[in-house]
């Protein structure tokens, strides 16, 4: 199946952030990888023809377990290296980044988080602390604008809830 999804991965990738508010304010979701003991949101790659949307929806519930039909495009995409993404040039020796999209998710404050083998411990940790922890700079850059955003009270594009098949 590994194989499989590696042979239909497209050139992008997904972070997720789920959101809870707790008596102290939104806490954020980060997730310690288990191959590379750093912490993330998280994250995947697009397969065949999912669009980003559909790949955060689908890695969210493959990663913690949780269904996220309805997302907060933050409208924050950063570049991060094919390398560092895949390990190889798997869309050839021209494709040396690939985009980032980012999205937030609010929960429930009791939701139930169910890991996935890619990670070894999860925590709900304020902005702050979440920002010390995050190893890469696209999901400090992701979680800063969904900071901001709510603190402004700006508006996000809202998607709408997608049908289950």
């Amino acid at each position: 199946m590994e194989n499989e999804s590696l042979m239909s991965r497209v050139p992008f990738q997904v972070l997720v952030f789920l959101r809870r508010l707790d008596a102290n304010g939104p806490e954020y979701l980060v997730l310690k990888r288990a191959d590379l003991s750093v912490w993330q949101g998280v994250a995947g790659g697009g397969e065949g023809d999912e669009s980003p949307r559909e790949a955060a929806i689908r890695e969210t519930m493959e990663e913690v377990g949780v269904s996220a039909t309805r997302l907060i495009d933050l409208e924050s995409v950063a570049m991060v290296p094919v390398l560092d993404v895949v390990g190889c040039y798997r869309w050839g020796d021209d494709v040396l980044e690939i985009p980032e999209y980012a999205f937030c998710v609010d929960v429930d404050a009791n939701v139930v988080i169910r890991l996935s083998e890619e990670h070894a411990e999860y925590r709900w940790c304020s902005a702050c602390e979440a920002l010390d922890l995050l190893e890469w700079d696209s999901n400090r850059k992701a979680l800063c604008v969904a900071e901001a955003r709510m603190a402004a009270g700006a508006p996000v594009g809202e998607l709408p809830e997608i049908a289950a098949d």
